[in-house]
């Protein structure tokens, strides 16, 4: 059986294509992980500190895996008519590692300061609702305070008057 080269050629080029988006694919799945442990102060927390970021990095080696099993089935059958060539994984392959040691490693040194962005930008938008939050808050707060030196304030009156009443005409009983 012969294969043509041109038809060759086509499926190195396509797994090749598909490997560096499987790459892109990682690399944004790395920022949603920097999303979900990122910490107030502006760092993110390194997964090792926290066994969240163990159940991070298992879901997302779970979604990777089976996002690209079944990106590497398509690639065989529509480029290769069903027929595994290991031409079609050596451009997954080659496609991947160019991605990851080229584009890939800018992503992964932008990615905290993605996360620390897209949080500065959800503060900002969320600070006149913070304000508002705050601004009830503090006004519940006064509110509460108000009423507590009220009962206070009655309390001791009427602790007052009962002391002038037992002075005035002696213990009751």
């Amino acid at each position: 059986m012969t294969v043509d080269p041109i038809a060759l050629a086509r499926m190195f080029v396509a797994s090749l294509l598909c490997g560096v988006l499987l790459e892109l694919f990682w690399e944004c799945l790395g920022f949603i992980g920097c999303l979900v442990r990122y910490r107030k102060k502006g760092s993110v927390k390194p997964a090792k500190e926290n066994p969240i970021g163990y159940v991070i990095i298992f879901i997302k080696d779970i979604l990777f895996f089976t996002v690209a099993g079944v990106i590497v089935a398509v690639l065989i059958y529509w480029t290769n008519d069903g027929q595994f060539r290991f031409l079609a994984l050596a451009g997954l392959l080659i496609g991947f590692f160019l991605c990851y040691k080229t584009l890939g490693s800018l992503l992964r040194k932008l990615n905290e300061q993605l996360a620390r962005l897209l949080f500065a930008f959800i503060g900002i938008l969320t600070y006149p609702v913070r304000k508002l939050i705050s601004l009830i808050v503090m006004l519940i707060g006064r509110a509460a305070e108000h009423e507590r030196r009220r009962r206070m304030k009655r309390f001791t009156m009427r602790e007052i008057k009962a002391v002038d009443t037992i002075k005035a005409k002696g213990m009751p009983g």
